[in-house]
C-alpha cells in the first residue's frame, strides 16, 4: 500500500483508521465505519462556520471576543440543525454548502 508509511506509525501510536481505503486496493484494511460517518458532522460544522463572515475574516480583535463569537455561531448552527423537523425525523445531516 502506498499509504502504509503514514498509517503504520499512527496505528502504533494508538490512533484508529477512520477513512476507508480506495476500492481498487489489493489489500483491504479495516476502518471504523461508524466514525467515518460521524466525520461528516464535523466537516459540515466547519463548513457552516466558514459561511459566517465575521468568523471567516476574524472580525473581532481580541482572542476572547473571537472565541465568544465561535461559541455563539456554534450554538446557532446547532439550533438550526435540530430545529428543522424534516432532518430530525429522517436522521440525516443537512446539505453541504461549501
Amino acid at each position: 500500500m502506498r499509504d502504509a508509511h503514514i498509517i503504520k506509525p499512527l496505528v502504533a501510536a494508538g490512533s484508529r483508521v477512520v477513512f476507508p481505503p480506495k476500492k481498487n486496493r489489493k489489500q483491504v484494511r479495516e476502518h471504523d465505519k461508524h466514525l467515518y460517518k460521524e466525520c461528516h458532522l464535523v466537516e459540515h460544522f466547519f463548513c457552516e462556520l466558514k459561511q459566517l463572515r465575521a468568523i471567516a475574516t476574524r472580525y473581532d480583535k481580541t482572542a476572547q471576543n473571537f472565541l465568544a463569537a465561535i461559541y455563539l455561531a456554534a450554538a446557532f448552527i446547532w439550533l438550526a440543525y435540530y430545529s428543522e423537523p424534516s432532518l430530525n425525523s429522517q436522521k440525516i445531516a443537512p446539505k453541504k454548502r461549501c
